[in-house]
């Protein structure tokens, strides 16, 4: 536990700390408000808490990795008469079994795969169909975090040397909850930019959908949560609408602060920069005149907003990071957040959200 106090040479609230390897630090948060510098220590006691989290599943054998899995499977009620896992698990043997994840090379899945050639059990599955589940329960450790290469690919292997994990690029390559609230809130930034950084960050929506969004496709008025409707994207390179990915529309739900926003954004924002009433036919976000925007003068103006408030960098791909990373420090499973983004399968965005 953390804890915050006062110099008496400074009017700001400094904060003290146990980093994850139990080492005190202190710093300034910069703050002279109370409870800003509250949270600012809430938010550092998360990361912390996250990092530790990390750090142990690191350690975690292929084995325990695999039971892991199952586990988390089962407490969803989503475990198969045949899991996979399952069917993996009772045909890992010697050092495939016992081997941290992070220490796993080419060459123990090699012997794995001939030991099994030679010793394979009449009703197991095929040494092929065996070596794939092991791939994929290697490609979700990778999406997870956990490895910085699949060992089972022979031509990508990590540095000699280098760190299975880095932690610091995991947790930092998103936008904290303080970070955010900055980015969408402050005066410095212009109200129509706020909006829309928001929207990304919010509903996870890849920038060329936003970019393609109409007022039209804004439903604020349904219960119990707002709608926006994905029925395109904007190809910055072609300069034209295309189909969404995945070919149909979808529709995003509307965080209940988020649309507060949009409702300003419709009413106020939209017709101020226009300098007429809004038609439904017009873009959400449009560019001076009224013409889609492009992705890289988006991105010219995200990198600009984060300079004036004193932001560290980062891209249109932070910012959408930030939906998924926030998404799961909430308790969010993994597949809601990809079925609202629009990157799993599609569902009942109530359900969802």
């Amino acid at each position: 536990m953390g804890f915050l106090y006062r110099r008496r040479d400074s009017r700001l609230w400094w904060v003290c700390w146990s980093d994850e390897s139990g080492d005190r630090r202190r710093e300034s948060t910069g703050l002279v408000d109370l409870e800003a510098a509250r949270q600012v220590l809430a938010q550092l006691e998360r990361r912390v808490s996250t990092r530790r989290s990390v750090t142990e599943e690191s350690s975690r054998t292929v084995a325990d990795h695999a039971r892991a899995l199952l586990e988390a499977r089962a407490r969803r009620g989503k475990v198969l008469a045949k899991d996979e896992t399952a069917v993996l698990l009772e045909h890992l043997r010697g050092p495939m079994r016992a081997v941290p994840l992070g220490d796993v090379r080419y060459h123990h899945v090699l012997e794995w795969m001939r030991e099994l050639s030679e010793r394979r059990p009449l009703d197991a599955p095929p040494t092929r169909t065996l070596y794939m589940m092991l791939y994929r329960l290697f490609e979700q450790a990778m999406a997870d975090g956990l490895i910085s290469a699949n060992p089972c690919r022979a031509d990508v292997q990590p540095e000699p040397g280098a760190p299975v994990m880095d932690v610091d690029r995991r947790l930092s390559n998103h936008f904290t909850w303080a970070e955010l609230e900055r980015l969408i809130s402050d005066p410095r930034v212009d109200r129509f930019r706020r909006c829309q950084w928001a929207v990304l960050a919010l509903t996870g929506a890849r920038v060329g959908e936003v970019l393609g969004m109409r007022v039209r496709h804004c439903d604020l008025q349904r219960r119990p949560l707002g709608r926006l409707l994905v029925a395109g994207r904007w190809d910055s390179k072609q300069r034209r609408i295309e189909p969404p990915r995945g070919g149909l529309p979808r529709e995003l739900p509307v965080h209940r602060g988020l649309a507060v926003m949009l409702l300003d954004h419709l009413r106020q924002v939209l017709p101020a920069r226009s300098g007429r009433v809004v038609d439904p036919d017009d873009l959400l976000f449009p560019a001076a005149g009224g013409a889609p925007q492009q992705a890289g003068t988006t991105l010219a103006h995200l990198r600009k907003d984060l300079e004036t408030i004193g932001l560290r960098k980062g891209n249109l791909h932070t910012i959408r990071r930030t939906f998924f990373a926030l998404g799961r420090q909430s308790g969010a499973s993994p597949e809601v957040l990809r079925a609202i983004s629009g990157d799993g399968r599609p569902g009942d965005p109530d359900v969802l959200y």
